[in-house]
């Protein structure tokens, strides 16, 4: 049932942005809302737009709250620091999720090292902001964050910056 939500999400997603004809390069924020009610597709007897699909059945499974964080590198919205659109199937699931979230953070997380006039270097890890709008879901404790983080994080400076903490 997961694989085939996540694969309809995404699916009414791009039918939506080509039906509005939006562009990659279109600033989606204004629209982010609308969109995710702007569809529907109907399954069996029941109605879900993309909203729908991602409260009610990606993230809540019979009234309890989803514990699965991978589930967050599925779902795309369409958008350039959006998870990429793929088909995931029932039997591969546990690893194909485990594979978007790594893509992910490869693409997304990153290490900012500046220095100051007294040559101090200051070292930032950048987390996009998927991870400040789902934070409870990575672990509300920030080592618990990092440390989920950097289960899917393939670089090694980043990597290292996070078992650090």
């Amino acid at each position: 049932e997961t694989s085939f939500f996540i694969n309809l999400h995404n699916a009414l997603m791009l039918h939506t942005h080509y039906y509005r004809k939006t562009q990659s390069s279109d600033n989606l924020k204004p629209l982010k809302n609308k969109l995710a009610k702007l569809h529907q597709y109907k399954v069996g007897s029941q109605t879900y737009c993309i909203d729908d699909m991602r409260r009610r059945l990606l993230r809540h499974k019979q009234g309890a709250r989803c514990e699965d964080p991978r589930i967050h590198f599925a779902l795309s919205l369409g958008s350039m620091s959006c998870p990429d659109v793929r088909v995931f199937g029932v039997d591969e699931l546990d690893d194909q999720l485990t594979e978007a979230a790594k893509r992910f953070c490869d693409r997304h997380v990153r290490v900012d090292i500046s220095s100051d006039r007294s040559s101090h270097a200051t070292t930032t890890l950048l987390l996009p902001k998927l991870f400040k709008w789902h934070g409870k879901v990575f672990g509300q404790e920030r080592q618990k964050m990092l440390q989920t983080v950097g289960g899917w994080v393939q670089d090694a400076t980043v990597r290292g910056l996070l078992e650090d903490g």
